[in-house]
């Protein structure tokens, strides 16, 4: 289990000891603290390359092996 899930894990069971405990008039306060995930984040959009790049590119193309990227990107400059 990370840390992170150890704390929010700890910080429900404060809460749910707290929640059920009886109210009195001297209520203790606590502090928990609920961080944002840590996410690992990967680029949504392809930057496109400029039509004076995808020609110089494409000119050094040997006419037998395509490069090593994806088939969309490659559709994609053919439609350019």
């Amino acid at each position: 289990m990370s840390h992170h899930m150890h704390r929010i894990t700890a910080a429900a069971l404060a809460l749910s000891v707290l929640l059920a405990a009886p109210q009195s008039g001297n209520a203790a306060t606590s502090d928990i603290v609920f961080d944002p995930p840590i996410l690992d984040v990967d680029p949504i959009c392809v930057t496109r390359s400029g039509d004076q790049m995808i020609i110089a590119e494409w000119s050094k193309w040997d006419g037998k092996s395509l490069p090593d990227r994806a088939p969309e990107l490659i559709k994609r400059d053919i439609r350019r």
